[in-house]
């Protein structure tokens, strides 16, 4: 394939668009993970995914973790 003037800007624009939308979400995260009530929650959920694990479980190791985080995060949506 022949890379024209045409296609090589419109490659530099996707990747420009690519990398300003990456920019922004790691700016929009900054700005949460900054949040006191975010790093609240984050403890909170912190706590329940280790007092779900060790609860005994008939299941095997793995299948237990990933039950135990299904039922935190159905539980913070009901919250």
């Amino acid at each position: 394939m022949r890379l024209s003037n045409t296609n090589i800007r419109r490659l530099w624009l996707l990747i420009y668009v690519y990398l300003k939308s990456f920019l922004h979400l790691l700016e929009i995260l900054f700005i949460i993970s900054r949040s006191p009530v975010f790093l609240q929650q984050l403890k909170k959920w912190r706590h329940s995914i280790k007092r779900l694990l060790e609860m005994p479980s008939p299941c095997p190791k793995k299948i237990s973790i990933g039950f135990s985080l299904c039922a935190v995060f159905m539980r913070m949506r009901t919250m």
